[in-house]
């Protein structure tokens, strides 16, 4: 089975996901749960009615509008905890093969999800 679909926009960075508060207390960030319903909206028809089993091949693609350097990695945390949250699988471990791309265009994430 493969599962492709396209999200208008990107996920926040890992850094930004889970701010600290003053009194040392980790939270999930606003930014990240806004992030999480979009993207639940967005996802929900292209989810499977039973959660993906046995190992998965991911490739996300992120667009940006500028060339500046960034760190992909720091996005497919998010994403992929999501999709976990999701119940695209049943935890983020199945992943053994991940591939990530970065490309400039309008803000895009796109995603291939394949059992192997």
């Amino acid at each position: 089975m493969i599962i492709q679909f396209e999200f208008n926009g990107l996920p926040p960075s890992a850094n930004s996901c889970y701010p600290t508060s003053r009194s040392g207390r980790r939270f999930k960030s606003g930014k990240y749960k806004d992030f999480q319903t979009l993207f639940s909206i967005a996802a929900k028809k292209h989810k499977p009615q039973l959660p993906l089993i046995g190992n998965l091949k991911c490739e996300y693609d992120f667009y940006w509008l500028d060339k500046r350097r960034r760190d992909i990695g720091n996005l497919e945390k998010a994403l992929s905890d999501t999709l976990t949250q999701m119940g695209f699988w049943n935890d983020d471990s199945q992943i053994t093969v991940l591939h990530m791309e970065r490309h400039t265009g309008n803000p895009l994430t796109v995603i291939r999800i394949t059992e192997i």
